[in-house]
Formats: structure tokens, sequence, C-alpha cells
């Protein structure tokens, strides 16, 4: 088999550098030696790169009622990996009432869920993620999704994007309201708890500030970013080991 180059993001430097992958054999002997018991996978951004959609599907609602467009680095430093009833408090105000509110998240659930379907070709999954859970399916490495989407938008990724392959829907942990979002650490620490692991025995991926954050806090034993598009600087405080441009090379 022919060797290969991938790319991965070195954090402190903020360099793109090269890896080199060995022949298919010392690879899978590489795989087997898995440090960590479980994987949580967040999933907007990180399983699924949608931040063009979530950014687009803010700025529709954001338009019908009138408010000023936001900026995509805003929307990637502050709003990426909350949950859609915090957005909405951060964009309109923490005092509109609980009906307007509902209102406002319901629109944007139909402005994103148009989007996604109108572009079947980003409407995806991750270069490399498929073939990445198989794997840790073949190898009895435990994993689910700690995400910040709220259950109907996971029931609709699960219509579209055939996650069931993967994943038992009832055990993927949603922000559903009944415990804080990200960045607090409850999605994670649910997650932990329900594949029984230690939070250090755990490997993250995230795509954000707020997720990372929500990781660290949950004192996962390694975090890591799916991330080809922002670059964080020191003072966002928060620990990882490394960003990846997809699953392909990991």
């Amino acid at each position: 088999m022919e060797c290969q180059w991938g790319r991965f993001f070195l954090a402190p430097g903020c360099q793109w550098g090269r890896f080199f992958l060995a022949p298919e054999s010392s690879r899978k002997a590489r795989q087997g030696e898995m440090k960590y018991r479980a994987v949580i996978f967040d999933f907007n951004g990180t399983m699924f790169a949608d931040s063009v959609f979530q950014f687009q599907s803010w700025n529709r609602v954001l338009e019908a009622h009138g408010k000023p467009p936001i900026t995509m680095e805003l929307y990637r430093r502050e709003l990426a990996g909350v949950s859609s009833r915090k957005t909405v408090e951060q964009l309109w105000g923490a005092d509109l009432p609980a009906s307007r509110v509902e209102m406002l998240r319901a629109e944007k659930k139909t402005a994103y869920q148009e989007i996604c379907l109108a572009d079947p070709a980003h409407f995806c999954l991750v270069k490399g993620l498929p073939a990445y859970l198989d794997r840790l399916k073949e190898e009895g490495v435990l994993f689910t999704i700690a995400s910040s989407s709220n259950p109907t938008n996971m029931d609709f990724y699960f219509a579209h994007l055939g996650l069931d392959r993967w994943f038992d829907r009832e055990n993927v942990i949603c922000f559903d309201g009944k415990r804080p979002g990200k960045p607090a650490p409850d999605l994670y620490l649910a997650a932990m708890s329900q594949l029984q692991v230690k939070p250090e025995e755990c490997l993250i991926y995230e795509d954000g500030i707020m997720g990372i954050l929500s990781a660290n806090r949950a004192g996962a034993g390694c975090v890591r970013v799916i991330n080809p598009e922002h670059l964080f600087e020191p003072g966002d405080g928060i620990s990882y080991e490394g960003v990846y441009e997809d699953f392909l090379y990991i």
C-alpha cells in the first residue's frame, strides 16, 4: 500500500503541520492501541460542518424581524455550540416572553432545515467520519453524541444522515432544557455517565470555544478539534490537543 501524508493543526504555533501515515498494517496496529475507553462527539460543526447553515438561518430570522445581521466571526466565537434558546436570548435580549422565544426558535429551525435540504452536496457527514465510526465500532470502543441540538433537530439528522448505522437515537444526549447547555459541562457529564466511563477515560471531538470549554470543565482526558475555519487564541482559556481538518487521517 502506498504511504500517505495527512494534515493536522498544531494548536500552540497556529500553523498547519503534516504527519506521516504508515502502511495499512502498522496503521491498524496503532489504531488497536486506543488510549481512551470512550469517544464522545459534538454534532454541529464537528460531525456535520454546518456553521454556514447555522449562520445563514439565524440571519434569515433576524432579517425577518428587522434586526441587523450578525457576522460570521461573532457566530463562531459566541454562538457556535450554544443552544437555540440561549442564542435567542443573546440576540434579542433575556427579557423576552417565553412564547416569543419559542416562536423565534421555531422560525430558526424551519429556516435551518430548509437551507440544509436545499444544499444536499454539503448536507452530509464530515469527510472520513463514517470510516472512523466503523473503526471505533469494530474495535469495541464506546462512543456517543453530546449535542446542543434539540431533540427535534437530532431527529432531523437521523432521518437524513443515516446516523442509526452507528447510534441509537434514544441514547444520544441532546439539549432538552432539563440540564444546562454548553459551555456548562452537563451534556458531556451525562454522556460519560451513560457510557459508564470516567471523564479522564474520554476523548471528545469539538469544534468551537463553548464546546471545548464544556469538555474541559467535564474533565475529559483529551479534546480534539475538528475545525478548519477558525483559529483559537491563547487568551480563550481552552485546552485541546490539536485541530484537525476532518476525520480522514485520524
